[in-house]
């Protein structure tokens, strides 16, 4: 299976165990933000968030924006409908206010050496201690969040639709009450491209579950913070404590789900 076509060709095989979520395009409004967020997975800068829900999914997930990115918090209740790090998780944009499937953006998990994950701090940092390289050469590789856009046959696009443009970003990180949170940050300029505009109606899908076959490995994240904000984001913690590379274990994935809603951005205040 070729790896542009990964997030995709895991959805299609698990069509049989989809559950039958009706599509529904209820308005969901974003609210507006005065300071950017951190996307560090922490959700103790959403100010008192007021949740939309999704209970046939058990998440709950809100909307805010400023006037350069839209940022979501999506909340997993149930540990067991997590997406699974083959297949990932797509947030589908149609700018048409249609629940058709355009360009998705795709998140997932893969694994990169040490030396890789050093070249990509150091690219977005600067040089690193050598005592900080042994540290993080004594663990084999990491995982990182992996992020792709797609069309409707899961084809890849990145390269295409963000050439020359900042990529959507996702930190994930286990809250203190034992929830999953996914934490993203979408440029507006980039949605751009992709049709989206505050002046039209806007729907988004959310996809997730199901697995390539024969797979039943589910990532357990423990609560890593990444130091690295690029569009491939990594465990930097090489200690150990907290890093979701030990965080994988053997159950069942999460059935497939896909809902949409209607987004309305919020105005400067």
């Amino acid at each position: 299976m070729t790896g542009k076509k990964l997030c995709f060709a895991g959805m299609v095989m698990s069509v049989i165990f989809t559950i039958g979520l009706t599509a529904k395009t209820d308005l969901v409004n974003s609210r507006w933000q005065n300071e950017p967020l951190r996307i560090d997975g922490d959700i103790s800068d959403w100010a008192a968030p007021l949740f939309f829900t999704e209970k046939k999914a058990q998440v709950d997930f809100v909307f805010s924006n400023d006037d350069k990115s839209l940022f979501l918090l999506f909340i997993f209740n149930d540990a067991t409908q997590v997406p699974n790090e083959q297949t990932g998780m797509t947030i589908w944009i149609n700018g048409e206010g249609k629940t058709k499937k355009e360009t998705g953006l795709c998140f997932n998990k893969k694994m990169i050496p040490a030396t890789t994950l050093i070249a990509i701090m150091e690219k977005k940092n600067g040089p690193i201690p050598e005592d900080k390289k042994n540290e993080i050469m004594s663990k084999p590789a990491y995982p990182i969040i992996q992020f792709t856009a797609i069309n409707k046959d899961g084809e890849d696009l990145t390269e295409t639709l963000f050439k020359d443009l900042p990529r959507p970003v996702l930190q994930q990180k286990a809250t203190a009450s034992g929830q999953l949170a996914y934490e993203f940050a979408f440029p507006l300029i980039s949605l751009a491209k992709l049709g989206f505009n505050t002046g039209k109606s806007n729907t988004l899908g959310f996809e997730w579950g199901g697995s390539a076959k024969g797979s039943q490995y589910v990532l357990q994240p423990q609560g890593y913070q990444s130091q690295i904000d690029t569009s491939e984001q990594a465990d930097t913690d090489p200690s150990g404590s907290g890093a979701q590379s030990s965080g994988i274990r053997r159950m069942r994935g999460p059935k497939h789900f896909l809902f949409w809603r209607e987004l309305a951005l919020a105005e400067k205040k």
